[in-house]
């Protein structure tokens, strides 16, 4: 059986090899791996965000304890996923209550649904006086200012969920390092009441989030509900509105688990 022997990692420029598709095709649960896919990607050889990603979930759903799940990939990990190796007594307490976690969320109705229901409620909201930021979600915050990630921020605590923003570039930053219980997800796979991040001046930087809702044109157009938009500005409009995006906008999509 092939083993990856290096200690694959995050670097700049990213690690590239044979090692690194084959523990791309291991997290996304081929080649002898014993598990599910941990969702790395594309299985292109290049060890990037969405593969060091996966690695960590690898390690937190495998058992790893806390302080231990970072995002590098080497030959223990790959002897646990082929199972070359055996879990150890506590790692297998670990995923049995983490699994069991899992188990009890999904029986009930899963969070972004709820996330949805809520955002959904607070169509027409608007700040007032016009143009001050001042809404209930950033009194709710405790910060004045673009409220577009606080609505969203508020969505998630009335839903019983943990997300907890105001600045959008750390959502893309957490989620893509898998931190948080975010993961990005393709947009063939975007869900309703994922969140959804925009980079209008497509420079990297997330500029404004919302909810999505649905396909308009399956793959190219969609609703969402966002804070602080309106017809005339795209993130600084001060009310909860639906807008009609294009995919083309799109930094990426965000799952969040809780």
């Amino acid at each position: 059986m092939e083993k990856v022997e290096r200690h694959l990692h995050l670097t700049s420029p990213a690690l590239r090899g044979e090692d690194v598709r084959l523990a791309q095709r291991r997290l996304d649960g081929r080649s002898n791996s014993k598990y599910a896919s941990f969702h790395p990607g594309d299985v292109d050889g290049e060890y990037g965000e969405k593969t060091g990603a996966a690695a960590r979930r690898a390690k937190y759903w495998l058992g790893y304890q806390n302080g231990d799940l970072n995002q590098g990939y080497g030959p223990t990990l790959d002897a646990y996923i082929t199972g070359r190796k055996g879990l150890t007594i506590g790692m297998k307490a670990r995923r049995r209550y983490r699994l069991k976690r899992a188990a009890d969320r999904a029986a009930s109705k899963p969070l972004r649904v709820k996330v949805y229901e809520v955002a959904k409620s607070q169509l027409g909201t608007e700040e007032s006086p016009s143009g001050s930021n001042r809404v209930k979600y950033s009194d709710w915050y405790g910060m004045v200012g673009p409220w577009c990630a606080m609505f969203c921020s508020w969505c998630s605590d009335k839903a019983g969920g943990k997300f907890h923003y105001a600045y959008t570039p750390y959502v893309v930053r957490d989620a893509r390092a898998g931190v948080n219980a975010m993961r990005v997800v393709d947009a063939a796979d975007v869900r309703q009441g994922d969140f959804v991040l925009y980079d209008w001046e497509r420079n990297g930087v997330a500029d404004h989030i919302g909810v999505f809702e649905g396909w308009v044109a399956k793959g190219r157009s969609f609703n969402a509900i966002e804070g602080n938009t309106s017809l005339t500005s795209q993130d600084n409009g001060g009310k909860v509105m639906r807008r009609t995006r294009d995919v083309s906008l799109v930094q990426c999509f965000v799952r969040v688990e809780r």
